[in-house]
């Protein structure tokens, strides 16, 4: 499966939604989201794939099936995963 098709995957499901809000509180480049971007409180799969976009400085989540974009998502899906040990 691509990269961009497992984040489309993610992205649809609530416990992905949770861990992007989470993870937009930690990041470093936080102060560059627009004020007021109501897309940051992720309540569905769009929010949470312009929060992935976001936080991976691309474009198209296409981007993220190769090169820096591709490691940039293997880190995140890995930290997601580890997220998620956390709650069990």
């Amino acid at each position: 499966m691509s990269n961009a098709r497992d984040c489309a995957i993610k992205c649809g499901t609530g416990i992905f939604q949770a861990f992007m809000r989470e993870e937009l509180q930690t990041v470093e480049h936080v102060d560059h989201i627009p004020e007021g971007a109501t897309w940051t409180q992720i309540r569905d799969a769009q929010e949470a794939a312009r929060a992935v976009r976001f936080l991976l400085m691309v474009d198209s989540r296409r981007e993220i099936n190769d090169g820096q974009g591709a490691e940039r998502w293997n880190h995140l899906a890995g930290r997601f995963e580890l997220w998620k040990r956390d709650l069990l």
